[in-house]
């Protein structure tokens, strides 16, 4: 009998024993499955930010890409007309501008010379009709 007295006391000892067990595992299991909740949470929320914040810097990113891409365009444009005025101004060094205006001078010079020409001419003109008036009136008094 004393052997099972003691053999049930011990078996209440147990017991106790793995209730207070139970309770402090049950309690952990709580508290752990608290925290795992909060950092689901947390992991959650930071997953939302840098989806967001992905988002904002692909947009950017694409922005970004539209300006190179429009300033690539404005250079190569810039450089098409560099190269048409340079070719231009290839073309216009070829000229000789001292002789080109050599030969307009002389060809002003030769239009003025005409010119005087003509007006000398006119004044002969003008000189021999007068004379010709003269005559005719002494010829034909009576006329107009």
């Amino acid at each position: 009998v004393l052997f099972r007295s003691a053999s049930l006391t011990k078996t209440q000892e147990d017991i106790k024993r793995h209730k207070a067990n139970q309770s402090t595992f049950e309690a952990h299991r709580d508290k752990t499955t608290a925290e795992y909740e909060a950092l689901k949470k947390d992991i959650q929320e930071g997953e939302t930010e840098y989806k967001a914040e992905i988002d904002q810097l692909t947009k950017a990113n694409d922005a970004a890409r539209a300006t190179v891409v429009d300033s690539e365009k404005k250079v190569t444009e810039s450089v098409k007309r560099v190269e048409g005025l340079e070719a231009e101004i290839t073309d216009l060094k070829k000229h000789d501008f001292d002789a080109e205006g050599a030969a307009i001078d002389a060809e002003i010079a030769k239009m003025k010379a005409e010119l005087d020409g003509l007006k000398a001419r006119k004044t002969t003109v003008a000189a021999s009709h007068a004379e010709m008036m003269k005559v005719y009136r002494k010829t034909f008094p009576n006329e107009k």
